[in-house]
């Protein structure tokens, strides 16, 4: 499941071409107009990245908003695919 999200965070930053900094501000900021107290920084992202933790069912659903209002929607998608979607691909690229 991590190394999935973790390529959909990279990824979404080189799109936008953001520092790690960047990102969490973004997310603080998208997740502040939706209501969602969250408020992730430069590690957390890190983390992320190296598949060290995975984003959180609100980290994902702000990362989806955030891809989709600046028309990344394939990368949108892949955040708002269901945890039970992610341990699949897992599963399968395992047995690979």
């Amino acid at each position: 499941m991590q190394k999935g999200l973790s390529r959909a965070v990279v990824d979404l930053r080189a799109r936008m071409r953001w520092g790690q900094d960047d990102l969490a501000k973004e997310i603080t900021k998208t997740a502040a107009k939706m209501r969602v107290a969250i408020a992730p920084n430069r590690i957390c992202v890190s983390r992320w990245e190296n598949g060290e933790a995975a984003p959180s069912s609100e980290h994902r659903m702000v990362l989806a908003r955030i891809a989709a209002k600046h028309g990344h929607e394939d990368i949108a998608e892949l955040f708002r695919a269901p945890v039970s979607a992610w341990r699949l691909v897992g599963m399968l690229r395992d047995e690979q």
